[in-house]
């Protein structure tokens, strides 16, 4: 296990606790939001553990990463979601932490609409929260480890030629990153006029994913009807 092996090298304990609850919400997407806050925990955390849990509440599942790592400052809290922002770093200096890794986990709550609360003490540690919609029935087995499957899903995919739309800095750089772990090469751009001129100068565009409708879309978009909001179905420019 990824985290498991850095959690040794660095001397402290990762605890993943077996867990029966379903929700109900995106695997993958959810998925990236713990390994990124599960990430973040292990590199701030110099002694002691590192954990992660789940805890049901009526409707509720509530999945928390705790660690007994450096803390955040109260002060800094508003800003940890910040693009390249590091707990701790002055602005003018390098960083590599806290930043963008954050960043694309707050952009993945809002486009899931779930909610993540911290709670930080310098010195003592951080928990982060995943609240997400209780599912029906539980699993029949607990997974109690990650599986080593980052690009699991590339022989699906085909390698297909994946054309993306969002006018979002932020959420279009995260939905890229995720797009390429499964196995697609992404081209991504910021507006309708930016994807017309890539396909009127004959790029290979296997799938579409842009927010916008059908009224908006141009000619030369018309021939690719299915893909526009759905990069589940595989389709070429005419």
């Amino acid at each position: 296990m990824e985290f498991g092996g850095i959690a040794a090298n660095k001397g402290i304990r990762l605890d993943i606790e077996a867990c029966t609850d379903a929700v109900h919400s995106d695997a993958s997407l959810v998925e990236q939001i713990l390994r990124n806050l599960l990430s973040n925990a292990v590199k701030y955390t110099r002694e002691g553990w590192v954990r992660l849990r789940c805890l049901h509440e009526a409707a509720l599942v509530r999945i928390e990463v705790l660690d007994t790592g450096i803390g955040i400052p109260a002060a800094q809290l508003p800003y940890i979601y910040d693009e390249f922002y590091q707990v701790g770093v002055a602005s003018n200096s390098s960083r590599d932490g806290y930043g963008l890794g954050l960043s694309i986990v707050q952009h993945l709550v809002k486009l899931l609409t779930l909610r993540l609360d911290v709670r930080s003490e310098v010195g003592k540690g951080s928990v982060f929260s995943l609240i997400l919609p209780a599912g029906k029935g539980c699993l029949a087995a607990a997974r109690t480890e990650f599986r080593e499957t980052p690009f699991s899903r590339a022989q699906q995919t085909g390698n297909a030629r994946l054309l993306l739309v969002e006018d979002n800095a932020s959420v279009r750089r995260a939905t890229s990153m995720l797009l390429e772990l499964d196995g697609y090469h992404v081209t991504s751009v910021a507006s309708l006029a930016e994807a017309l001129q890539h396909v009127r100068e004959d790029n290979r565009v296997d799938l579409l994913s842009a927010t916008i409708t059908s009224a908006t879309v141009k000619p030369e978009l018309r021939s690719l009807p299915h893909c526009v909001k759905n990069w589940a179905r595989p389709c070429r420019p005419s």
